[in-house]
C-alpha cells in the first residue's frame, strides 16, 4: 500500500517498551507517525529525536488512518512546516512518565518545553497550526485514543 501524506501510521510494537506502552493504554498501538512522503515518515521514538525515516516495520505490524476532511494546499504547507521545525526535538521523558502515572494512579501529567511524544507531536501540530483537536476534547493522549478518533478513518 502506497502511503499518503498526511496519513497516521499505528505500530503495534512487541519490545518491552512498547508492550508496557500498550498495557498501560489498553490499546493495540504503542507508536504513530505521520507520512510525509511516498515511503517515508516523520516520527519520534523513545530512541531517536524528530526524524525523517523510511517506513521500517513488518507488514501486519501497524495500520494506516486518513483524515475524514481534506486539507488546503496551505494547511499541507504550514502543518510540514511546523514538523520540519522540531526535527531533532527531543523525547519528552518527563511526559511519557508521568502519562504512565495518571493511567495507572490518576496522577498530574507534566509537559517539558519544545518536547515531545509521538501522538503529542502530531496532535499539537492538527492544534497549532489549524486549531483542529484530533482527540476531540479525550484528555488521555495514547496512539490508542488518536486512532479511535472521529477525525480519523481506518485504511483498509
Amino acid at each position: 500500500m502506497m502511503l499518503i501524506p498526511f496519513n497516521i501510521v499505528f505500530y503495534k510494537g512487541t519490545s518491552l517498551v512498547s508492550r508496557i506502552i500498550r498495557f498501560l493504554t489498553h490499546g493495540n498501538y504503542s507508536h504513530c507517525a505521520m507520512v510525509i512522503g511516498r515511503f517515508s515518515l516523520l516520527q519520534l521514538d523513545w530512541k531517536t529525536p524528530v526524524t525523517i525515516k523510511f517506513l521500517e516495520y513488518k507488514v501486519n505490524t501497524y495500520d494506516i488512518y486518513e483524515l475524514t476532511f481534506e486539507l488546503t494546499d496551505d494547511e499541507k504547507e504550514q502543518l510540514l512546516d511546523f514538523m520540519r521545525k522540531r526535527i531533532n526535538t527531543s523525547y519528552d521523558w518527563k511526559f511519557i512518565i508521568s502519562r504512565g502515572f495518571n493511567l495507572t494512579f490518576n496522577t498530574r501529567i507534566i509537559h517539558s518545553k519544545e518536547k515531545y511524544n509521538c501522538d503529542e507531536l502530531i496532535v499539537e501540530a492538527y492544534r497549532s497550526v489549524l486549531g483542529v483537536d484530533l482527540l476531540c476534547g479525550d484528555y488521555k493522549m495514547t496512539p490508542e485514543n488518536l486512532s479511535k478518533s472521529k477525525l480519523l478513518r481506518k485504511i483498509n
